[in-house]
């Protein structure tokens, strides 16, 4: 900070801050167990065909819903409400978002998914999360050295480079695309799976793509993906027989 007076610019003191720890809360759906802020009214129709979509996923009928409408007209709040009746030990639930000033970064909301399939807790050591990615692919019998590199980069992970090397741009998209396939699919089959993104107006390009190319491979999975957007943004997989939209 500067000062000027007749004596020229002078220095002012200035207090510093430092950065104690990040809190991770960010807008759109809650923890499924958190405490509603208000009583949830209406939206009994929208919540009918959701749980019906999802008893269709759990019969093995993959299903997408796309829920659009204005800002703050309440996709956020039913999705809250759907997530937090679906029973937690028969269903898996990943949700993740896109934000505003993320459309630069490839797989921004598939980010957030992967960290929770694979149990990555924010504060733990790079070491920790290495392994307990490594520990997610070993089960899903993934041992090539550089799937696993291709995850640690997606969550920004430390990589040896030679691991990358051979593989093009263009193969390195088309081996990671495959790979997050297979542990959607491969989570399915285990418990059906409930995958929320929200604020798809906002995806970034790889991210959508991503999606339009699981939706193609959802019809025999227990998969039920649920998308919010705004009005006149059309996700490339809106046209799919698979879709519904509210």
């Amino acid at each position: 900070l500067w000062e000027t007076d007749t004596r020229g610019a002078i220095p002012l003191a200035a207090r510093a801050y430092r950065v104690r720890e990040v809190v991770q809360r960010r807008a759109g759906v809650p923890e499924r167990h958190a405490k509603p802020r208000s009583p949830f009214v209406g939206r009994a129709h929208e919540l009918a065909i959701l749980h019906e979509r999802l008893a269709q996923a759990e019969r093995g009928q993959g299903q997408v819903v796309g829920i659009t409408g204005e800002a703050g007209i309440g996709k956020s709040r039913l999705l809250a409400e759907f997530c937090r009746r679906v029973p937690g030990n028969q269903v898996t639930v990943y949700e993740g978002r896109c934000l505003s000033y993320g459309q630069g970064t490839p797989y921004l909301p598939v980010r957030d998914v992967v960290r929770q399939m694979c149990g990555l807790r924010e504060g733990d050591a790079p070491a920790g999360h290495t392994a307990a990615v490594q520990r997610r692919l070993h089960a899903r019998g993934i041992t090539a050295a550089d799937d696993m590199a291709l995850l640690l980069l997606l969550l920004d992970l430390p990589v040896a480079p030679e691991c990358l090397a051979p593989l093009s741009p263009e193969a390195r998209q088309v081996r990671t695309f495959a790979l997050l396939r297979h542990l959607v699919l491969a989570a399915a089959q285990q418990r059906p799976l409930v995958l929320v993104v929200e604020n798809l107006h906002w995806s970034d390009p790889t991210s959508e793509a991503w999606l339009a190319s699981l939706v193609e491979r959802l019809p025999d999975a227990a998969v039920l993906l649920l998308g919010t957007y705004r009005p006149g943004s059309h996700p490339a997989w809106g046209a799919h027989a698979a879709v519904t939209k509210l």
